[in-house]
């Protein structure tokens, strides 16, 4: 009895260790549950998992279900790394189709979970190049290409030099955005190219969460939709830390004799979308809305854009849509 005990102890110290070195490196949950069914399998037990997006509960049971043994388990932090994955996931097979001893798999599972990553330098670079791809893709032209590129490189580093701080990953996508398109941003002020709006929306995606925003969805189309939910919800806050670095307002220099000249490449990106406002006017106070006196500080709209909008509308009648338009380009 003692001995069936112990077995199934140390069978689930190495299952969740593995479950939780699936998750950390970007695995969907239902793959994660694959996996370590299989390896269970391999010595004849059955393994029952709940996973969220902070733990792992699993219960391990032998075919009689007359020994049970439960575990919980805190999943690790960690870079998404799909060579990991395929080589876990290798090693799951391996071990039901060899029954590999337990020594053994813990042998090759610190093998994979040692080996060298990439070297940083490189993927900086292969990062920066990827991002211009894209807005070469989009139609940049190659001064918009080449902004992509610098300001690729500088919000990345930044974003590996904050990551080996442990710096809190939403406080990193904000200043990461914030920083890649304040450089892109340079190409509007300077009035360099012709597609500045394309340089300022490509220089962050490489901060997009593609793979927690693909994997959330997998998680709640297969059962599994608490732990869909979680990754979808930690997705949607990263997307709004881009969006949040990308709307801060920052001073125009190429128009310094405009007292009040106030943009963000968020109400660019707006502006451009519409075509119908002008992202560059200057904003005025407004001292009086419906009758009443509103304070000077913080009451700020372009007027030029409103007057532009009340003219388009009168011509077009689209009177909302201009008014949509200059709610937005305020608020961004």
């Amino acid at each position: 009895m003692n001995s069936i005990h112990e077995e199934l102890k140390a069978v689930s110290q190495f299952l969740s260790e593995y479950a939780t070195c699936l998750m950390a490196s970007g695995v969907h949950t239902s793959r994660i549950v694959r996996n370590t069914a299989r390896i269970a399998e391999s010595f004849g037990f059955e393994a029952h998992m709940t996973l969220f997006h902070k733990t792992i509960i699993m219960t391990l049971r032998n075919k009689e279900n007359t020994h049970v043994y439960s575990m919980v388990n805190t999943a690790k932090a960690g870079a998404i790394n799909f060579e990991i994955n395929s080589d876990l996931s290798a090693l799951s097979w391996e071990a039901y189709d060899n029954h590999l001893p337990l020594d053994q798999l813990w042998e090759k599972y610190h093998a994979i979970t040692s080996k060298p990553r990439l070297n940083a330098w490189l993927v900086w670079v292969l990062v920066g190049f990827a991002n211009a791809s894209f807005c070469r893709l989009f139609s940049g032209d190659w001064i918009a290409v080449a902004a992509v590129f610098v300001a690729t490189l500088v919000g990345f580093r930044i974003k590996q030099v904050l990551g080996k701080h442990h710096i809190n990953h939403y406080f990193i996508f904000t200043i990461s955005a914030f920083v890649a398109s304040l450089i892109a941003t340079v190409t509007m002020w300077q009035q360099w190219g012709n597609t500045p709006d394309i340089a300022i929306g490509a220089s962050v995606l490489y901060l997009i969460p593609g793979v927690p925003l693909i994997n959330g969805i997998i998680d709640i189309i297969e059962g599994h939709v608490l732990a869909g939910t979680a990754r979808l919800i930690n997705a949607f806050l990263l997307i709004i830390c881009i969006a949040f670095g990308m709307s801060l307002p920052r001073p125009g220099p190429s128009f310094p004799a405009v007292p009040g000249v106030c943009f963000s490449p968020g109400r660019m990106l707006f502006c451009r979308l519409l075509r119908t406002a002008d992202y560059t006017a200057p904003c005025t106070p407004i001292l009086k809305r419906n009758g009443r006196t509103l304070p000077e500080e913080g009451r700020y709209a372009a007027s030029p854009v409103r007057a532009h909008g009340r003219a388009s509308a009168r011509r077009s009648g689209s009177g909302r849509r201009h008014r949509l338009t200059t709610f937005f380009t305020n608020c961004l």
